[in-house]
């Protein structure tokens, strides 16, 4: 009898190992696979880190403002982590708020220049630069026939999971649009749009209360009026943080209002006129957007620079 239960016993052992043999593999593959994709993007984020760095010999910085290299150890987005994501359609901040508002009797301050005559001879599909001074934010602006390209395509065309920031296919690559907006990734190392992250803390809100966009004709301070989080799933309505078309500028201003009710931070006053600058990435859940919006003056705040002449 013993022999019978010793025999019994020891199959019913080896049937169970071999499912713990089974599933130790899959686990040790999955750790494989998992390492191959962390190193392959930290070889891609290093790889597009050096083309995105290259580029800055192109961006003319007024003295006193921090270099986009000197930006990128400077600020993080406070206590935020960015993950990698998809599909995107759909450190400490400064010490002084930078302001585009000149005070009484005082000359504008001098605003960063880019040599987009160069930048178009590396990619012909470049059309803006922008810009958070004393943040990591630093980079050209594209635009393509889709917007997926540039989803997995960094500036100078090579495949990149970092991708670069892109404007609407359907906007006016001139940002004369009512609205127009520009998307980019939020990346786990603090690249790309990953710092507008930063916007969900009131302290970055106060330090960093606008965004320079550099155009051809020269740069422009864009206000923050509003940063929300939002649903994919309201492209396509009326109250829409991606929303394109107005029949007017009343109804523009009202739909800019609405949205800057649903601000998860007080950005001061809203300004009452200009075009809206929307700046769109993902956040980090699963499904998410993160949104800021802003208000494009109606004329440069700085000229365009000698750089830019042809």
């Amino acid at each position: 009898m013993s022999r019978k239960d010793n025999s019994g016993g020891a199959r019913r052992s080896g049937r169970s190992a071999v499912p713990r043999t089974v599933l130790a593999g899959v686990c040790l593959a999955a750790a494989a696979v998992s390492a191959v994709m962390l190193l392959e993007n930290a070889r891609e984020d290093r790889e597009s880190g050096e083309v995105y760095a290259s580029l800055e010999q192109f961006l003319t910085v007024p003295a006193g403002e921090l270099s986009p290299s000197d930006e990128r150890v400077s600020a993080a987005p406070p206590a935020i982590s960015a993950e990698p994501q998809s599909d995107l359609s759909g450190a400490e901040p400064s010490a002084e708020p930078e302001s585009g508002e000149p005070s009484d009797g005082e000359a504008a301050e001098p605003l960063p220049a880019a040599d987009f005559e160069a930048l178009r001879a590396i990619n012909p599909d470049t059309v803006a630069w922008i810009r958070i001074e004393g943040t990591s934010l630093s980079r050209p602006v594209v635009q393509s026939e889709d917007n997926e390209y540039y989803l997995d395509h960094i500036f100078d065309g090579s495949h990149g999971s970092a991708g670069c920031p892109y404007l609407d296919c359907g906007n006016s690559p001139d940002f004369s649009d009512p609205c127009s907006i520009i998307y980019g990734h939020n990346r786990r190392n603090g690249a790309m749009f990953a710092p507008l992250l930063g916007y969900a803390e009131q302290s970055w809100v106060d330090a960093h209360p606008s965004v320079t966009l550099i155009l051809p004709e020269g740069g422009y301070t864009v206000r923050i009026f509003a940063v929300l989080y939002a649903d994919p799933d309201e492209a396509g309505s009326d109250t829409s943080p991606w929303r394109r078309s107005f029949e007017s500028a009343e109804e523009l201003d009202a739909w800019a209002a609405a949205l800057a009710a649903r601000s998860i931070a007080d950005c001061g006053e809203t300004p009452s006129d200009g075009r809206v600058l929307v700046l769109s990435t993902c956040d980090n859940s699963p499904d998410g957007r993160f949104v800021v919006l802003g208000r494009i003056p109606a004329e440069p705040d700085a000229p365009s620079a000698a750089l830019n002449a042809s």
